[in-house]
């Protein structure tokens, strides 16, 4: 079956599947979803994480209070590089924050 009729048979690109079939994906991975491929690899389900959900949401926590990124990847002996991926809703961009977290000033009476 050609790749031009397996695309409008799945709804799947025929670029997505062709670039598939060349790096070797066989059977379910060639035909799966585009979204169930790339959900797999969030967060800390991602075999190369070098934090989980809580460090995250707690680096999303400091930077909101305007700490620098190289401070902060200091305390978590990470590089800089990935608390400004995070920044940038680079990466765990699933981890979220609730704004009555993140308090700049205290309330007024």
């Amino acid at each position: 079956m050609s790749s031009w009729i397996l695309s409008e048979m799945t709804g799947i690109p025929y670029g997505v599947l062709t670039a598939r079939y060349y790096n070797e994906g066989v059977n379910d991975l060639l035909t799966c979803p585009v979204h169930s491929v790339t959900d797999r690899k969030r967060g800390v389900n991602n075999h190369k994480a070098k934090i989980n959900d809580e460090i995250a949401m707690d680096i999303k926590t400091r930077l909101s209070k305007s700490e620098k990124a190289p401070e902060i990847a200091s305390c978590y002996n990470i590089s800089k590089y990935i608390v400004y991926d995070i920044k940038r809703s680079k990466t765990w961009k699933h981890v979220k924050i609730h704004n009555t977290e993140v308090t700049d000033r205290p309330s007024e009476p």
